[in-house]
């Protein structure tokens, strides 16, 4: 899908270090983004815009824009809000939607698909073989007939579970995948307003409700290698599909890091295992969103200096083909 127009979004909260996140991620898109450096970049902040600390995005050409907060009981769930911006209010042909406590390090434009949502499968399940048929079979929605590969424990899931961190949304079924995302999210949150205590109700809810919405509107999944959206952390699983994704190919493959929590107290994203060739990549990472931000922007995401003009990244409202 490499001649078409593309809009990036991502959805955080209006406070400090959430600009800072955001910051983050558009300085390495223009960047290290490829084809995908000079998209159109919407980022919404729930509650508003705050026009000071918005200063540096703005320089780089990200669009603002302040939405309410979706009401669920599950901060994730207001990520739908990009989703319904873009079905409703952008004529570009791909949705690239992002968590921001991401960067992007490679072009991956190549990996969307324009008849299918992209995605890499989620880490775990927070419900077993048995839960999700439980759970289709309430919902009246068809258990798949390809199985989702859980990469922590090697469970195929009988739903398209996937990762909602990192999505590719062709326009053919970004209002489809919307209208049955909130439908099931509304649900969920229906449930837990009830009283209900179940992995639905649950941190996963968007998750949970995305697989469900992919089942009810019949999307196809293209699943995507753990080189487009790729963890940082150091725990056990997290070194393990590091290794599964680097082996054969180095970090040149790799076009995502999700850092999640794993970052020093001043912004600067952590480095991963000794020797990981993707130490090079974070420090490279470090070194341009550092340069671009200044220190003291950096360091005490508080305060509020004039972030240096002269680095500012040339930017066009449309990917070019």
């Amino acid at each position: 899908m490499s001649r078409c127009t593309v809009q990036v979004s991502c959805v955080a909260e209006s406070r400090p270090e959430w600009y800072r996140q955001v910051e983050g991620l558009a300085i390495t898109l223009r960047n290290f983004g490829g084809r995908l450096a000079a998209a159109r970049f919407v980022a919404h902040f729930v509650g508003g815009v705050d026009e000071g600390e918005s200063r540096l995005l703005q320089e780089l050409g990200v669009e603002l824009r302040g939405v309410p907060p979706y009401p669920s009981p599950r901060a994730t769930t207001n990520k739908l809000r990009m989703f319904e911006d873009f079905a409703r209010n952008s004529d570009a042909d791909l949705l690239i939607a992002l968590d921001c406590d991401t960067v992007v390090v490679g072009d991956f434009l190549d990996e969307a698909r324009s008849d299918a949502v992209a995605a890499v499968p989620a880490r775990s399940s927070p419900l077993d073989v048995t839960g999700w048929e439980r759970l289709l079979e309430r919902l009246g929605l068809p258990v798949t007939t390809i199985g989702t590969t859980m990469f922590e424990t090697g469970m195929s899931i009988p739903a398209p579970y996937v990762n909602s961190g990192v999505l590719l949304v062709p326009r053919c079924h970004a209002e489809a995948l919307v209208m049955a995302w909130i439908k099931y999210v509304d649900l969920f949150a229906a449930d837990s307003e009830a009283g209900v205590q179940q992995p639905w109700t649950g941190y996963m809810m968007d998750q949970v409700a995305l697989a469900c919405a992919l089942l009810d509107r019949e999307i196809p999944l293209h699943v995507l290698g753990l080189h487009v959206n790729l963890s940082t952390a150091l725990n056990a699983t997290a070194q393990r599909e590091r290794a599964d994704a680097l082996r054969g190919t180095g970090a040149g493959q790799v076009k995502v890091l999700h850092y999640h929590r794993h970052i020093s107290h001043d912004g600067r994203l952590l480095r991963t295992d000794g020797g990981s060739p993707l130490n090079e990549v974070i420090d490279h990472v470090n070194e341009v969103v550092g340069a671009r931000v200044g220190p003291a922007r950096r360091f005490r995401a508080g305060q509020r200096p004039t972030a240096p003009r002269a680095l500012a990244a040339r930017f066009l409202p449309r990917l070019s083909p």
